[in-house]
């Protein structure tokens, strides 16, 4: 009997030795979730990773400051969180691996959500609503898909981004000029460069408005696809990705996202399809 006891208490402790051991394998092959919020309101700073390439949704206004609707969304956060912005400016790629490396907090918006960037970071849900269309010049006749997917057309994309995807989509049989710069492609299609670059339909059209010689069309069935943006966080971290999107769903039920929009954008805001898209 004594021996068996014995044994039991040497199985027991052995399972006991077991249990410890994954435990800490398990704590040192383990990163443990970061937390945004918190570390935002020790430094009393949210830091923001913008593109100011994308009027009006995010800019830089005559003095030099960052404006626009994600902009001013991000502000918002910030006052609702009792902290001041950081602004990280860089281009789109830049905005990215900032989220990615840590070197912002987020980037609150014109990133569409894609499966590649959802490995770096987290996405939120959908605060902006676009359609791809095709920035050309004022005086393009042309209208159609057909048309344009044609050899001797040339097309200007935005590398990594849907510009990019709906040429490969829809245009492959044009040439390509590949640009990591948002102004590069509207310059190539304004000095006759280039004969069209996919942009969604809210910066072409802002582009187009300053710029007469542009012109923003729709192909297909009401553009080429759909250019929904996100605010972008850090990964793994939920938490901050369910304050954010309570933030903005409360921000909309309330009545304060559509005035804001309209006022920053220029046109009113689809309040019923971007809830859907919610």
């Amino acid at each position: 009997m004594r021996h068996k006891k014995l044994w039991q208490i040497v199985l027991i402790s052995f399972a006991i030795g077991l249990a410890l051991s994954a435990c800490q394998q398990n704590s040192a092959g383990t990163t443990a979730a970061p937390n945004t919020l918190a570390k935002i309101k020790a430094a009393g700073v949210m830091r923001a990773c913008i593109a100011p390439e994308f009027p009006p949704d995010m800019f830089l206004d005559a003095s030099g400051n960052p404006a626009g609707f994600s902009v001013a969304l991000a502000n918002k956060m910030a006052e609702a969180l009792g902290v001041k912005v950081e602004w990280v400016q860089s281009d789109f790629q830049g905005v990215i691996a900032g989220v990615g490396s840590g070197k912002c907090d987020i980037a609150p918006g014109t990133i569409t959500p894609r499966g590649k960037r959802a490995l770096v970071g987290n996405f939120a849900k959908v605060s902006v609503l676009s359609i791809v269309g095709l920035a050309v010049r004022a005086d393009d006749p042309r209208s159609t898909i057909e048309e344009f997917n044609q050899p001797d057309v040339k097309f200007a994309v935005l590398e990594g981004t849907l510009s990019e995807a709906m040429y490969t989509k829809y245009f492959s049989k044009a040439q390509v000029a590949k640009f990591s710069d948002v102004n590069a492609g509207f310059l190539e299609v304004m000095n006759s460069k280039s004969d069209a670059y996919p942009m969604d339909d809210t910066t072409g059209l802002s582009y187009a408005r300053q710029q007469p010689a542009l012109k923003m069309i729709l192909l297909g069935n009401g553009g080429l696809g759909a250019s929904p943006s996100a605010p972008y966080l850090p990964l793994g971290d939920d938490q901050f990705v369910r304050w954010v999107d309570t933030f903005i769903d409360e921000f909309i039920n309330n009545g304060d996202y559509a005035p804001l929009f309209e006022k920053e954008m220029g046109y009113p805001a689809d309040i019923p399809t971007l809830r859907l898209f919610r």
